[in-house]
């Protein structure tokens, strides 16, 4: 067979293969095979850094320090790591040109956004030309900017806090395609909405409301004209009576919408109409008719002790199961009705095992886990873990890590061995005391 010489391949293939990796994992793999190679790299302009990353060592950031130059950076991620690389990389690009090219920029909750870190940031940053900003951290006690920073550039908007924008910009941006943010007070949510409800394609709201405003929260969204919004996300919270008939003015403009996810923090009376999926699909199926995905998480009053069947039946029509393919359960371990598996655990142990085998799609979590804590002395949990019936395939299918602790039966062995499909395993763990 002939073999192909990485020499022969177009520069545009490989432009379009490096668009999918992080420039850290680019210069690691590619740098200095050949100069071929080191051209294209060369005149590649488009390297999304990932400085949070744990596998980046000392010579791969020398290398982004040495090779890259400013204007061939367009997306930056600081987080935290062992070799303090966000730091170190504002300080080196401090004092070369600024990073002019420079359009996305997400700081992670591993770093406080204080008046020193931002001092340093801006020294190497224009924030005003930038379209994505995500910060996770900000101390907005010590940070009063809002004269500084117009943020007119920007498209893309991810805060935790609507407060912290204040600290930063008294403006509100007015090209914003996707606004993802916890909204102080509904003056904020409204200031923010209202300015780029025309070209909003995601908006995500976390809001905590009350009885006193939880009316004027709603009234907000029969003013809002939703031409191009394909994406809501809806995180509500406080001390409030939350029934269908608000959600259904909530989501009532957004013809277009394709995604939507809602949670309900504040528990629900068994007997409120928003757990009435009968309800649900009746308007989805009539109001938002281009609906492709459906994420809920509403969480019940602890009282109830009852069955759920009569609540859970709502959701398992033939419109529900068949035609949209949402499944719908309660994890009595949130104590929550649920879409899985998006809500559905990654990690469990035996203690919290019992809830799947409670379930009407309990493969659905078996395959979601990633992560398996087994304590072996406890038989009668491990007996509803590992179902009795024989398998055809593995259940946990997506399993990397494993632990048991205890002492391991043949024929707990064996039923590990069926369930589990341990070629997917990376990180098993046994202990046992002798």
């Amino acid at each position: 067979m002939p073999t192909l010489s990485l020499d022969c391949l177009p520069v545009e293939l490989f432009h379009e293969t490096l668009s999918y990796l992080s420039g850290c994992h680019i210069l690691k793999a590619f740098y200095s095979i050949n100069n071929y190679l080191n051209g294209i790299l060369t005149g590649y302009n488009h390297y999304m850094l990932d400085l949070s990353a744990s596998d980046i060592g000392k010579n791969e950031f020398d290398l982004i320090c040495s090779f890259l130059r400013p204007e061939q950076i367009v997306g930056l991620h600081l987080g935290q790591n062992p070799f303090d690389l966000a730091n170190r990389f504002l300080s080196n690009f401090a004092n070369r040109q600024p990073l002019t090219h420079l359009r996305s920029l997400w700081i992670d909750d591993t770093i406080v956004v204080d008046r020193s870190f931002l001092t340093k940031l801006t020294s190497t940053i224009d924030l005003n030309i930038l379209l994505s900003i995500r910060f996770d951290r900000i101390h907005q006690n010590d940070i009063d900017l809002s004269d500084s920073y117009n943020f007119d550039s920007l498209t893309h908007l991810t805060l935790r806090s609507s407060n912290q924008y204040c600290s930063l910009s008294k403006w509100a941006p007015t090209h914003l395609t996707y606004l993802h943010m916890f909204f102080d007070s509904i003056v904020h949510m409204d200031i923010l909405s209202r300015a780029n409800m025309h070209q909003l394609k995601s908006l995500g709201i976390g809001i905590h409301c009350d009885s006193n405003n939880i009316q004027e929260f709603t009234n907000a969204f029969s003013n809002y004209q939703w031409t191009q919004l394909i994406q809501f996300n809806l995180n509500l919270s406080g001390n409030m009576n939350v029934s269908f008939e608000i959600m259904r003015r909530i989501l009532s403009e957004m013809h277009r919408l394709r995604y939507l996810t809602l949670i309900l923090s504040e528990p629900l009376a068994i007997h409120n109409d928003v757990l009435n999926g009968t309800q649900w699909e009746s308007f989805l199926s009539t109001s938002l008719i281009s609906l492709k995905t459906f994420n809920l998480k509403f969480v019940i009053m602890d009282s109830w002790c009852g069955p759920l069947d009569d609540l859970l039946i709502r959701f398992r029509s033939e419109w529900w199961v068949s035609t949209k393919q949402w499944f719908i359960e309660y994890d009595y371990g949130l104590r929550a009705l649920i879409t899985v598996p998006y809500f559905a655990p990654k990690i469990t142990d035996t203690d919290h095992f019992y809830t799947v085998n409670l379930m009407g799609n309990p493969n659905i979590f078996y395959s979601n886990i990633e992560g398996l804590e087994i304590d072996l002395q406890k038989y009668d949990q491990c007996e509803q873990i590992f179902m009795s019936q024989s398998l055809t395939q593995p259940c946990f299918n997506h399993l990397t890590r494993l632990s048991l602790n205890g002492s391991l039966t043949t024929e707990l062995s064996a039923r590990i061995q069926e369930h589990v499909d341990l070629q997917m395993v990376k990180y098993f763990q046994f202990t046992s005391q002798v």
